[in-house]
């Protein structure tokens, strides 16, 4: 798939999502959440991060997702990598490296899972599994 090509599978969304994060291109981002979420998708984090808890709508996750493409905020993961990706049929897992930026603003050595689910070709949720969410809170 070249960058001018529309990702087209659910694998092929979710790599061209965590790209663009990675190239903080928050532009890239608001076209992807255009063209590949579902009006009514959620995000779900562990309710014990400091911002954890469920994010609703497509609008809503693209301002927030254009936000992290911006800068890192004050309080949550930094340097992101995906390591891996693992597709099927309308399931996406990708595994996430990163450091996070604690409360007491210690950087940690981290990761996530992140599994996509998609229905009709746009993502309906995502939620996340985050790696010893004691440490990070």
């Amino acid at each position: 798939m070249s960058e001018n090509t529309p990702p087209q599978t659910p694998a092929e969304i979710v790599r061209a999502f965590y790209d663009a994060i990675t190239a903080q291109d928050p532009q890239r981002l608001a076209e992807l959440a255009e063209t590949s979420f579902a009006e009514d998708i959620t995000l779900d984090a562990p309710p014990s991060l400091p911002y954890g808890g469920t994010v609703r709508g497509a609008h809503r996750l693209s301002r927030m997702f254009q936000g992290m493409a911006r800068g890192p905020a004050d309080i949550g993961p930094r340097n992101l990598r995906m390591e891996s990706i693992v597709a099927e049929r309308d399931t996406v897992v990708a595994r996430l490296a990163f450091d996070y930026r604690s409360p007491a603003g210690s950087d940690i050595a981290s990761g996530a899972l992140e599994e996509w689910a998609f229905t009709d070709g746009r993502a309906v949720t995502i939620r996340a599994y985050y790696w010893d969410t004691a440490a990070l809170a």
